[in-house]
């Protein structure tokens, strides 16, 4: 992340659009349905307009491999476009990964502070506790969001657990760093809100979710820089220990008494605002090397012991039947291998976006579904090998640069990776990534990650900026008419 000596909180008015796109973009139904998206795609190339006319001298683009892998992906995608099996699926996808790119670029190149981009994290983590809020509420019956809460599992405003559970694994490590950073009082409320996180990551039952979460996290512990390892993790256990038995106590009460529900989700989260200045206080009486384990061992064990003991609606008890023999695991297996003989079919430029409509050509047995389950799979068929290997290379590079920016002791461009590390493990078995907020996420993501690296080399240059200028406009235009066009045909 840039550093500055005395940073100043911006007040471009692109920056805090772009904090406003973000923070809205979850709470459309995640972007997943095509009315919400256009609207979106066409708030995004005003921005892009109002970035150029703005920020002048901080347009450029292509310094970094980066840069490359992820113009490449887009141009692999235009390839497919050439024969897809249905234009308008191909342009839609087109444009989507376009305003993903402009998301990046935005974040990457926009020349923000450390300090502006710690207050976009910041909002991202906040608005994150309002989609677990609002899906514990759901639960609870007091809010109404169609679809947030079905068979005893937390939808929220995704309307899909595990996708869900993914965008909040995300959030889980993201609060714990903004806890960590936190100076001033207000730092006390980052336990609360991660507290209210872990009862909805528990309450989506998501199995892939958690068992990813799990996988994540000791590669979490690896990327981390050393001096930072192990207050993060009593942190992130305090935060487990607190909110695994407030879940598995909401959730058995859940249906059959609200009121008990609530008490016991009110005490946990009135002992969370009390147990936030732990760590300090702690320290403070140079107790903490030996309290902390001991603290957090007694919490994890009574809670772990009070989930599998209690009965009622329990989607933690879920996790004892996740297997590689699970039907709906067997089934993504079949959608896998039927896509490798699309592929085979256009190894090279694939079918285009929307592509994945061909599959009953292929399929082994008679199915239906809409979406392969798999990023990867996606990517391989709408813009074959070409639009795969590019696929690639863009989360080989981001990992490249963030192990180097946290071997330099960039702690939040570790910890974001991880986050990011887990929405793409768990994309590989499910459609994460077919929802724009979580593609924002991703994508702005990774501009934090890199404008620590970019920053030495933005600056002014002609050439560069007449060829961003052009670009950017460019696309911003096509963005905006195609996007209009499409509203236009769907209403």
């Amino acid at each position: 992340m840039p550093s500055d000596q005395k940073p100043k909180l911006t007040k471009a008015p692109v920056f805090w659009l772009l904090v406003l796109l973000l923070l809205a973009a979850p709470y459309q139904t995640g972007l997943f349905f095509q009315r919400e998206w256009l609207y979106t795609q066409v708030f995004v190339a005003l921005l892009l307009v109002l970035a150029v006319f703005t920020r002048r001298k901080n347009l450029r683009f292509f310094s970094h491999w980066l840069d490359f892998a992820a113009v490449g992906l887009l141009a692999a995608y235009l390839a497919g476009a050439a024969r897809a099996v249905d234009a308008r699926s191909a342009v839609a996808e087109l444009l989507k990964l376009f305003s993903f790119l402009a998301v990046y670029w935005l974040t990457a190149y926009g020349g923000w502070s450390r300090r502006d981009l710690k207050v976009l994290l910041t909002f991202l983590f906040w608005g994150g506790c309002g989609i677990a809020l609002l899906g514990v509420l759901t639960a609870l019956g007091i809010y109404q969001i169609s679809g947030g809460y079905v068979e005893g599992r937390i939808y929220s405003t995704f309307q899909y657990p595990n996708t869900l559970a993914a965008f909040l694994g995300f959030m889980l490590f993201l609060g714990v760093f903004l806890w960590r950073e936190g100076k001033s009082r207000w730092r006390l409320v980052y336990l609360p809100g991660l507290y209210v996180i872990v009862v909805c990551l528990i309450g989506t039952g998501s199995r892939g979710g958690l068992g990813v979460l799990i996988l994540v996290l000791p590669l979490l512990f690896l990327i981390l820089p050393p001096g930072a390892r192990k207050d993060f993790f009593y942190r992130l256990l305090l935060a487990f220990g607190l909110g695994i038995p407030a879940a598995a106590g909401f959730l058995r009460y859940l249906g059959n008494s609200n009121s008990a529900a609530w008490i016991v989700l009110a005490g946990g989260l009135v002992l969370a605002g009390l147990a936030g200045g732990l760590p300090e206080w702690l320290q403070r009486l140079q107790l903490r090397q030996l309290l902390w384990p001991g603290v957090i061992c007694v919490l994890l064990a009574a809670g772990l012991l009070f989930v599998f003991r209690t009965g009622g609606l329990n989607p933690l008890a879920r996790l004892e039947t996740a297997s590689l023999q699970l039907h709906t695991f067997q089934e993504r297996l079949t959608y896998y291998k039927d896509a490798i003989g699309m592929v085979s079919q256009s190894p090279v430029f694939g079918f285009g976006g929307g592509g994945w409509a061909l599959y009953p050509r292929y399929q082994s047995y008679p199915y239906w579904v809409s979406d392969p389950h798999s990023q990867l799979v996606k990517v391989a068929v709408e813009s074959g090998l070409l639009g795969l290997a590019f696929y690639l290379a863009w989360w080989l590079l981001l990992g490249r640069a963030a192990w180097r920016r946290s071997r330099q002791g960039d702690e939040v461009s570790a910890v974001v990776f991880a986050g990011l590390l887990l929405i793409a493990v768990h994309s590989l078995i499910d459609f994460d990534l077919s929802f724009g907020a979580m593609g924002f996420l991703v994508w702005c993501s990774a501009g934090v990650i890199m404008a620590g690296e970019l920053k030495a080399r933005v600056g002014w240059n002609r050439a560069g900026y007449v060829t961003a200028a052009v670009l950017v406009l460019a696309g911003a235009v096509g963005l905006a008419a195609v996007s209009i066009s499409f509203l236009q045909a769907v209403e």
